[in-house]
């Protein structure tokens, strides 16, 4: 049984401004967004910073971004 994450459905992400094409946008809400996978970098930026720190356009693979954003942030 999967977990669909907290945020899936209001993700600005997948939003018209952003663009992603319809299948990344499929392949990533597979592996992140529907599996509650935590290691989502959106995810933890987000937790640790709030939405007003999230950048629309961040990747949940962009660990690096994260980890500034939170680093500088904290």
């Amino acid at each position: 049984m999967s977990t669909v994450c907290q945020y899936s459905d209001n993700c600005p992400l997948f939003n018209s401004e952003t663009s992603v094409p319809p299948a990344l946008e499929k392949v990533l809400r597979s592996r992140y967004c529907h599996t509650g996978d935590v290691s989502c970098a959106r995810y933890q930026v987000r937790e640790a910073l709030g939405s007003k720190l999230l950048p629309n356009d961040l990747l949940p693979t962009d660990h690096a971004t994260a980890e500034r954003l939170i680093s500088r942030h904290s």
